[in-house]
């Protein structure tokens, strides 16, 4: 691919009449095959728009380097040849341990392809090499929260805060995390510090009225549920929420009103269908 790319550049222009002779002959064009260096194609000096440069790519691809392995994963990835990449990748981190980059990029690999255990590591490396950086803060949390060690997602969640102030999405992590622990009331807290942040994230009010159901504030469950119906006026979901706590609280009507406006959305909703039928039956038994 390399070799390609410089023949193209070779074709578009021309060498000075200076230029140090090679063992081809004169006028002839010399054919490069993909992935071939030519010592004397690319190390030879040319002209590119009146100056002269030389290629020298054996330095800036020297096999067995680190920085020859990445750029190997990387073509490796970019083909789809995900087991090369990552072997490359791991090549490259044993020869330069503190190659940032690399690690980066093989934790990614993994933890876009579901191998959360083997990305916990490259993600731990690239914390202890780049602290201050938010990102790789936020990732390992995300790693670690679907291996379901909330408390260590919750301690990165907080190291991304300190590195940014005010990151939203990763208080809203946290907030997640801790009604997962069933700490509903540290949860509500951090939700509404989400809110503050980000009045418009309909996300933080829909989980608002989950944990308000788990502690059976079901006023306070709809009142969040309309905050996300009044954001996302046309989700299917929203309604779907707000219909079943209206349920929940006894108010038929407009539980009756939320799974037909679903309904409408979206015709094959079964489950939306089986409730307003519940209600609707509900109704006309009370007359």
């Amino acid at each position: 691919m390399v070799a390609l790319t410089q023949l193209t550049l070779m074709q578009q222009i021309k060498e000075p009449a200076a230029a140090k002779s090679t063992s081809r002959e004169p006028g002839k064009q010399l054919t490069v095959k993909p992935g071939q260096l030519l010592k004397d194609v690319f190390n030879t000096p040319i002209q590119v728009k009146g100056q002269p440069v030389a290629l020298n790519l054996e330095d800036e691809f020297e096999p067995s380097t680190a920085d020859f392995f990445y750029r190997n994963a990387l073509e490796h990835l970019a083909a789809g040849r995900i087991g090369n990449g990552i072997s490359d990748l791991r090549r490259a981190v044993e020869l330069r341990p503190d190659f940032v980059e690399a690690h980066r990029e093989l934790g990614t690999i993994f933890q876009t392809t579901g191998q959360l255990e083997e990305a916990v590591e490259p993600f731990r490396e690239v914390v202890r090499l780049r602290p201050e950086e938010t990102e790789p803060h936020y990732a390992l949390g995300t790693i670690y929260d679907g291996l379901g060690r909330l408390d260590d997602a919750i301690r990165e969640y907080l190291e991304a805060i300190k590195t940014l102030p005010g990151y939203v999405e990763a208080y809203f992590c946290i907030a997640n995390d801790l009604a997962k622990k069933g700490l509903l009331d540290e949860a509500i807290w951090v939700y509404s510090k989400v809110i503050r942040l980000s009045p418009d994230f309909p996300e933080a009010y829909t989980q608002v009225g989950f944990v308000m159901q788990r502690k059976g504030a079901l006023n306070e469950a709809v009142l969040a549920f309309r905050e996300t119906l009044r954001l996302v006026p046309g989700d299917e979901l929203a309604h779907y929420n707000l219909a079943s706590a209206c349920l929940r609280q006894g108010n038929l009507l407009e539980a009756m009103k939320g799974f037909g406006e679903v309904l409408r959305i979206n015709p094959a909703n079964h489950e939306a269908a089986h409730k307003l039928q519940y209600v609707m039956d509900a109704l006309a038994r009370m007359h």
